[in-house]
């Protein structure tokens, strides 16, 4: 089962390049695309997204990071930090593609912009190496102490 935190460390990951690619290419559209006038970047909407995007992506970035530093200090069992990071950025990666998807609207769907495939990998992101569901029913059972499994040193 150790492998499984392996997995889960690696979809936190691409999920977090996905979030961000997202974020990038959202504030380089909003700053281009210009609508009565000014740049879509001025409105306060954009802004928002643009800001819930960059939010999220740090706060996956931390929980991912954790995981990463467990397994390099050699903790072995990390089920709960893996369904953590694995969890919570998959769902960042998929907010921010959908967020991408209306900050870019109709042409989120166009060939000419990789936001709708972005939001198609962010879906498989939250359903490979145990669907989000699953992670927050084993993120709660350790909570409620029904799962007492700890992170575990390497012998």
């Amino acid at each position: 089962m150790a492998a499984v935190e392996n997995g889960r460390l690696v979809v936190a990951s691409r999920a977090l390049g996905l979030a961000q690619a997202c974020l990038e290419e959202s504030v380089n559209y909003a700053k281009d695309r210009i609508v009565l006038g000014q740049a879509i970047a001025n409105y306060q909407l954009v802004q928002s997204k643009i800001t819930d995007m960059s939010v999220g992506i740090e706060a996956a970035r931390f929980l991912t990071y954790r995981l990463a530093w467990l397994r390099d200090q050699g903790v072995e069992r990390a089920r709960k930090e893996a369904g953590m990071a694995k969890m919570y950025a998959a769902d960042v990666a998929m907010k921010s593609a959908i967020d991408a998807m209306q900050i870019f609207g109709a042409y989120s769907v166009s060939d000419e912009y990789p936001i709708g495939r972005y939001a198609r990998n962010a879906k498989v992101l939250q359903i490979v190496e145990g669907n989000n569901d699953l992670q927050r029913v084993l993120i709660a059972e350790y909570e409620l102490g029904i799962r007492k499994e700890k992170a575990k040193q390497k012998v």
